[in-house]
């Protein structure tokens, strides 16, 4: 699987003690946009709600065709390994 996005800082400043592997739900335009490098998760953070993950402040530049920008949270599918 192709990584689109990594918090390297993170890595740096915080013990990780589990790995989860999580896809976040995208529409059309800013599936695009994430597959040509417009994503910055440096202040993103994960939040729980009712069982169900969202991933919180991820900026997801506009597609160059579109004109559509997004800073809502965006439900997450999370996998343990």
């Amino acid at each position: 699987m192709k990584v689109f996005a990594e918090n390297r800082k993170a890595r740096n400043s915080y013990e990780f003690l589990d790995f989860y592997e999580a896809g976040v739900v995208l529409s059309g335009s800013e599936t695009k946009s994430v597959r040509s490098g417009g994503v910055s998760i440096v202040d993103a953070f994960a939040s729980i709600d009712k069982e169900e993950a969202y991933i919180m402040e991820m900026n997801i530049e506009p597609y160059k065709y579109s004109d559509y920008r997004t800073f809502v949270s965006k439900r997450v599918y999370v996998n343990c390994y």
